[in-house]
């Protein structure tokens, strides 16, 4: 299990299966940076398989609607869609996204190179990334009712 916390403000778990020496300085450089990836990246998903029919469809509609906006033809637009889901595996799966401290590997090969180097194979199970205050119901003031209320005797 890797643990990354960046300022106090962002958490992030990643839950990593490996057949190799945890305790490689490799590895452990790879689970720090798994967390600081999460936690610049914001994946979605783990992998292209994971994404769900339902976030698919809601970009898909945001994709069609964008290309009719900017006046594709009609028969175009289904084609072009299909092509922006693919690429969209890439942007919100972890395991598909460019590495961010080198954009030219993906994570998938970032793990397949750190594996090598421990003598064994790296899977990632899962990941989570905590936001501060995330969840947390702000209480909403309203100044001009409180000084309502206080000067009319009412508290």
């Amino acid at each position: 299990m890797g643990a990354y916390n960046h300022g106090g403000k962002i958490g992030v778990l990643v839950d990593v299966n490996t057949k190799g020496d945890v305790k490689h300085a490799d590895f452990q450089e790879l689970l720090k940076d798994l967390g600081m990836h999460v936690a610049a990246a914001s994946p979605a998903f783990l992998a292209g398989t994971d994404i769900d029919e339902g976030f698919k469809k809601r970009e898909a509609d945001i994709y069609a609607a964008q290309l009719k906006e900017e006046g594709k033809p009609a028969d175009m637009i289904e084609k072009i869609v299909q092509g922006k889901l693919k690429k969209l595996a890439s942007e919100v799966c972890l395991l598909e996204q460019k590495f961010v401290k080198n954009p030219d590997v993906t994570v998938s090969q970032l793990l397949a190179e750190t594996a090598k180097k421990i003598g064994g194979e790296i899977v990632i199970k899962s990941f989570k990334k905590l936001n501060l205050g995330d969840g947390i119901e702000k209480k909403e003031d309203n100044l001009a009712e409180e000084v309502a209320k206080m000067t009319s005797g009412q508290h």
